[in-house]
Order: C-alpha cells, then structure tokens, then sequence
C-alpha cells in the first residue's frame, strides 16, 4: 500500500481537538509535567501540528496490536495512541525507559487507568535503552512490533543506536516514530536522514516540520530489513 501524504496530513490535522481533550485530562493529573500545559497554550494558535497527532492517526488507521515505546514518561503518548481504541483484546505494550526525569511506571498505569485503559498492557523495561532494548531482544528473538515509538535519549548517539536498534523490529505495515527534529527542539533531523539513507527501501518516510518536528516511517508490506 502506497500512502498519499496531503491525505494523510490532512486526517493528522484533523485529529487536534481529540488530542488536546486527551491532553486537557492529562494536564488535570500531571501537574508537575509542563508539556501538557505548553500544548494547551498552543491550542489557539492558527496552526497545530505536534507528535501526539501522528500517534492517534497511527492508532485509529493502523490500530496496531505490537507496541514498543522507547521514552514512556508518564505515558502521555501511550493514553494517546490507546485512546483511539474501543477494544484491548491482543493488546501488548513494551515500554523502555530510564525513569530519571517526569514519569515511572506507577505513573504510566495511573494515567492509562484515568481514561479507563487497562494497565495490565503493559510490560515495562527499565534502564539505559540502548542496553535493555537488544538484552530484551535476545530474550524474544522472534518479536516484531506494529508500533514503534522513539522518543528516548535525546544526544545524537543515543537517538542513533535506538532507531539502529528496533530497524528490523517493525513489522511489515508498521510504524517507526521518532520526533524532536526541528530546530525548536533537539535538532536530530541529521540522525534520522542518516537512519533513513541505511533503510531507504525498506520504508515509505513522512515527517513534518513545525515546532519540535516529527518523523514518521511505515515499512513496506513486502519488506524486511536486509532483504
């Protein structure tokens, strides 16, 4: 399947007030993380675009069933994409993260559980990603996933060994996620160009570049990595 990114961005666009609902009841219970008061403030402007968009799009269009989130925080991006869902039967969720700044895994089920979405989901990893992600995938050489998320470490070479490390995790017709690329966040736009010249085939590329920017990748039905 070949995807028509104008549509696409367009349904993304689309998707602002169910994610700034999500985020309205986020902020309510997570007074201490300031990112849902800064996308609050943004909610007015003329024009809205965050990550939270492609993650509820991927959610309602792909309705994946196999998630791995690298940087859970306090889940805010899981309740996103979970919240485009109506049933959990074949739900799994991997969630990787080093917990030293907003979040914990405590954190993350209260939050799912805020909006009535079942914390029993969840498999959490804790520690450094770019050691707990390949030790998790010798303990389950065959897993792939429909959903993956990278958001951890933000220096250029954690950000590289995390996209390097789940390349052949996603599934054909899944999704790899990784924001922060534009010039009002981390600037790892060079990391994901270089992460996009190893895999050119394999993927069909989209990113958006407005505020923090994001970028977004859905592998090819008929692809696997080294083929």
């Amino acid at each position: 399947m070949s995807w028509d990114r104008t549509a696409m961005l367009q349904e993304m666009e689309l998707l602002k007030g169910m994610v700034l609902n999500n985020v309205r009841l986020l902020a309510s219970h997570n007074r201490k993380d300031p990112y849902y008061a800064e996308l609050l403030r943004l909610a007015d402007q003329p024009y809205f675009f965050e990550t939270y968009q492609v993650i509820v799009w991927a959610g309602l269009r792909l309705q994946p069933k196999r998630i791995l989130e690298i940087g859970t925080r306090n889940g805010g991006s899981l309740v996103q994409l979970l919240s485009a869902y109506h049933r959990f039967d074949g739900i799994s969720v991997v969630c990787c993260d080093l917990w030293r700044e907003i979040g914990s895994p405590r954190a993350v089920r209260a939050n799912l559980k805020l909006m009535a979405i079942p914390d029993s989901l969840v498999e959490f990893v804790s520690g450094d990603s770019t050691q707990t992600v390949p030790a998790w995938r010798r303990q389950h050489p065959q897993a792939q996933f429909d959903y993956v998320l990278v958001d951890g470490g933000h220096d250029v070479p954690t950000a590289g060994r995390d996209l390097a490390n789940v390349a052949d995790l996603v599934a054909p017709g899944g999704i790899l996620i990784f924001d922060d690329i534009g010039p009002e966040s981390y600037r790892l736009l060079p990391v994901w160009r270089e992460f996009q010249a190893q895999h050119a085939g394999e993927f069909e590329w989209f990113e958006k570049q407005w505020r923090k920017g994001v970028a977004w990748a859905i592998r090819s039905a008929a692809s696997a990595s080294g083929a």
